[in-house]
C-alpha cells in the first residue's frame, strides 16, 4: 500500500496549532486527541523518511522512545520559547505544564501511532 506524502511544513504548523489550542483551551482543536493524532502522523512520516535516508534522525533508534521524547520536547520548547518556526504568544507556566503532561502521555503510548497510521 502506498502511503500519501505529507507536507511536513504544514503538518508541523498543525502540530503546533493543536498543541497551543490544547494548552490554552482556546480553539476548535483543544482536545488531546487532535494533538495525539497530529503528533503520531508527523512522527510516523518523519521516521519513514529517516528509514528512507532522506531526513535526519532525532538521534535514537528509528521508531524508538528516545525519538518520541525528542519530538515531544521540540513541540513544547517551540511554544514555550518561540523556537522551530513558531512565532506566536508564549505559553504561561500553567499552559506549559498542561502541554508537557499531555505530551508525556502521548509519547508513552506509541501503540496508538502504529495502529492509526499503518
Amino acid at each position: 500500500m502506498m502511503m500519501k506524502t505529507i507536507d511536513m511544513d504544514k503538518k508541523w504548523a498543525e502540530v503546533l496549532q493543536y498543541a497551543r489550542e490544547h494548552a490554552t483551551g482556546k480553539g476548535m482543536h483543544g482536545g488531546y486527541k487532535w494533538l495525539q493524532d497530529a503528533f503520531n502522523e508527523y512522527f510516523d512520516e518523519h521516521e519513514r523518511r529517516v528509514e528512507a535516508g532522506t531526513w535526519n534522525s532525532f538521534g535514537g533508534a528509528e521508531w524508538g522512545e528516545h525519538n518520541r521524547t525528542v519530538f515531544a520536547a521540540q513541540i513544547a520548547r517551540s511554544l514555550r520559547y518561540n523556537e522551530n518556526g513558531y512565532d506566536g504568544p508564549r505559553l504561561t507556566n500553567e499552559q506549559f505544564e498542561k502541554l508537557t503532561d499531555t505530551l508525556q502521555w502521548i509519547k508513552e503510548h506509541p501503540e496508538q501511532s502504529q495502529k492509526l497510521n499503518r
